[in-house]
């Protein structure tokens, strides 16, 4: 299929927005690309769509996108927010308000595109900017249905959290001896009073040499059950949850996704090639304090 360039330069009519030629867009400000690269999806059709061109604007915008001084989370999201709603309002022009309903419903599908691209790279864009100040980020990007949870598809603190003076439970001490050799920070909860270990087992995946590790402690009929996996690339673990909703709980620069399954109340969580989850089928037990419990100095 040939690009929108190709097709109007043979008529000598290529409109400006499609001239992607390095010098160009060398020569225009952020907004100059991101209203130029609107232009161009505004111009192209379904048959005439060339990813080239919205590839060439999201590169140029990717070099021109300053970092900060100091990022502000709140102010971030506050200028997406205004970005995206200046995006999502279709302009309405003569055009628009005479040709057909079909040639309507077009350009409200190109302009929901450029809004996708450009929530990309707004997305990742801060993304990478938050994470080169330690905001581990990327461990908030997860996926759910009404029926499972997972980081990965669908089929940050690097320090210590074993400071020097904090005994470490003798279930505990092989695992975190293995997960010192590889350079991997040590993190556990404390499980309150009257639990016991009923069941725990640490295993090495053969061909990547990942580890993992998993524990369960019991009280009665209560139970509470903490796991950890290395992983290399996108998780492969998936969650049985029900149709509750999913809470997203920050604490301590992290996002940990907190969520139901059939009566137990399931917490995960992603960062340094790390997964984590606790689960607990009592409501005696505070989910969220385990969770900060992981953290504690």
């Amino acid at each position: 299929m040939h690009s929108p360039a190709e097709k109007n330069n043979a008529h000598g009519d290529s409109p400006a927005c499609l001239d992607i030629s390095p010098e160009r867009l060398n020569s225009l400000s952020p907004s100059e690309l991101a209203d130029a690269m609107e232009e161009a999806l505004d111009y192209m059709t379904e048959e005439t769509y060339s990813p080239d061109v919205i590839r060439a604007y999201l590169e140029a915008l990717d070099q021109k996108a300053s970092i900060p001084a100091h990022v502000s989370a709140e102010a971030a999201y506050a200028n997406f927010q205004q970005k995206w709603k200046a995006l999502s309002v279709r302009k309405e022009t003569p055009e628009s308000t005479t040709v057909s309903g079909r040639i309507r419903k077009r350009r409200s599908v190109w302009r929901m595109g450029l809004a996708a691209a450009l929530l990309v790279f707004f997305m990742f864009g801060g993304m990478m900017i938050a994470q080169a100040f330690g905001l581990d980020v990327f461990g908030a990007i997860a996926r759910w249905t009404e029926e499972a949870f997972s980081f990965g598809d669908l089929p940050a603190d690097d320090a210590s959290h074993n400071p020097a003076g904090t005994e470490v439970p003798a279930e505990y001490r092989e695992v975190k001896a293995a997960l010192e050799e590889r350079g991997i920070p040590f993190r556990f909860p404390r499980i309150p009073e009257g639990f016991e270990v009923v069941d725990s087992l640490m295993y090495v995946v053969p061909d990547t040499e990942n580890i993992g590790f998993s524990i369960e402690y019991m009280r009665d009929e209560a139970f509470i059950s903490f796991k950890f996996a290395q992983y290399d690339g996108l998780s492969k673990t998936v969650y049985k949850k029900d149709n509750t909703d999913v809470e997203i709980y920050k604490y301590n620069n992290m996002f940990h996704y907190i969520f139901g399954n059939d009566g137990d109340i399931v917490s995960a969580w992603i960062t340094n090639d790390m997964e984590y989850s606790i689960s607990t089928n009592t409501k005696s037990v505070d989910l969220k304090k385990l969770i900060q419990s992981c953290y504690k100095e």
